[in-house]
């Protein structure tokens, strides 16, 4: 068993050597091992400082931050990616300062019927699609354990059904003289 170093930084004076020598003695003589308890409390301390460091990454893994990673790492690469970030940007506006491990599935489906209320079904549906998409990166990084979007059910979208004024109907038989060869002949 080692008791502590002699010279240099830490070190013991002589008599709390012999203090910390008499102290391995007597648990030695009641069946206990010294070094044992001094490496269980070395790996107790090394737990309690790595529990410290990733409290401090948790705090700092706030949703704006996270966004930006989320869009550094996968969307930047993607043709939509204007439009992925201005939708993520704007409606998880909300939780930007929350932290990611805080949002729950009770958010999410604030957040969705939210925007639901407003009249914008297909935008729920845009929101709640990529809001997973970035819930299930966060799990693939092991910043959050489950996706709360899971639970979102989408709103079915209306088909609509669009037709021509008579005035957009007079434009587009103006246009035709002038349109090239395959558009002319789809209209006519």
């Amino acid at each position: 068993l080692t008791i502590g170093p002699a010279a240099g930084q830490g070190a013991l004076t002589l008599q709390q050597a012999r203090d910390a020598a008499s102290e391995s003695r007597r648990q030695r003589a009641s069946g206990a091992d010294p070094a044992d308890q001094k490496r269980a409390a070395r790996k107790a301390e090394l737990a309690r400082i790595e529990a410290e460091d990733r409290e401090a990454r948790r705090r700092d893994d706030t949703v704006e931050k996270v966004l930006d990673r989320f869009f550094a790492d996968h969307v930047d690469g993607l043709k939509s990616a204007r439009e992925t970030k201005r939708l993520l940007a704007k409606e998880l506006a909300v939780w930007k300062r929350r932290r990611i491990d805080d949002i729950s599935e009770a958010d999410a489906i604030k957040l969705i019927d939210g925007i639901r209320a407003r009249g914008a079904g297909h935008l729920s549906n845009r929101a709640r699609a990529h809001g997973r998409k970035f819930f299930n990166w966060c799990i693939s990084k092991r910043l959050v354990e489950k996706n709360p979007f899971v639970c979102v059910t989408a709103v079915r979208e209306k088909a609509r059904r669009r037709v021509l004024t008579d005035d957009e109907l007079r434009w587009l038989l103006l246009a035709l003289p002038g349109m090239a060869w395959p558009w002319r002949d789809f209209f006519t």
